[in-house]
C-alpha cells in the first residue's frame, strides 16, 4: 500500500529567511555581549553559592563558548559537581534520576575515613538558583534589544 503524500507548498518562506539572516548579522554583537555578560553574572553567582571545604569545586565553574559564541556553558567538570548540585542517596533530587535507598560505605576521598552506613548527602544547590537569579534580566534584555528594531 502506498504511503499518502503530503506536499507543502509556502510562498515567501525565503524571503523571510532572508530577513531574519539580515536581522541576525544586525544583532550579532549586541547578542553576543549580552550572552556574555549573563554567563559572567551566573559564573559569579554560581561560586557565591557553591559550597566550599577547600574551594575546588568554587574554582572550578567556568565559561565555555560555544555555537559562535551566541551560547555559553557555565558549570563544572568536577565529577562530585553534579552531587552537590542535586543530592546524593536519600536525598536525592534530580529529577531524572532516583536515588539510592539503601545505605553504603565508603572511604573518604580527602580524609581516609571510613564512612558506614552512609544514606546520602543534601542537595547544596549552587549553579540552577544562579541561572534562575538572572533568567528575568537576560529575557528582558535580549526582548529590549531586538525590539529596537
Amino acid at each position: 500500500m502506498a504511503r499518502p503524500r503530503l506536499t507543502l507548498d509556502m510562498k515567501g518562506v525565503d524571503k523571510a529567511i532572508k530577513q531574519f539572516e539580515i536581522l541576525a548579522k544586525k544583532k550579532k554583537k549586541e547578542t553576543k555581549e549580552i550572552v556574555n555578560q549573563k554567563a559572567i553574572d551566573i559564573q559569579r553567582g554560581a561560586k557565591k553559592r557553591a559550597p566550599v571545604d577547600d574551594g575546588t569545586l568554587r574554582s572550578s565553574i567556568v565559561l565555555e563558548p560555544f555555537k559562535d559564541g551566541l551560547a555559553i556553558r557555565v558549570g563544572s567538570r568536577l565529577p562530585y559537581a553534579a552531587y552537590q548540585e542535586w543530592g546524593t542517596g536519600i536525598y536525592a533530587q534530580h529529577p531524572d534520576i532516583p536515588g539510592r535507598k539503601t545505605p553504603w560505605t565508603f572511604k573518604h576521598p580527602k580524609t581516609g575515613e571510613w564512612w558506614v552506613n552512609f544514606r546520602g548527602a543534601k542537595p547544596q544547590p549552587f549553579l540552577f538558583p544562579a541561572f534562575e537569579a538572572e533568567k528575568d534580566d537576560f529575557l528582558k534584555k535580549l526582548e529590549e534589544l531586538y525590539k529596537k528594531l
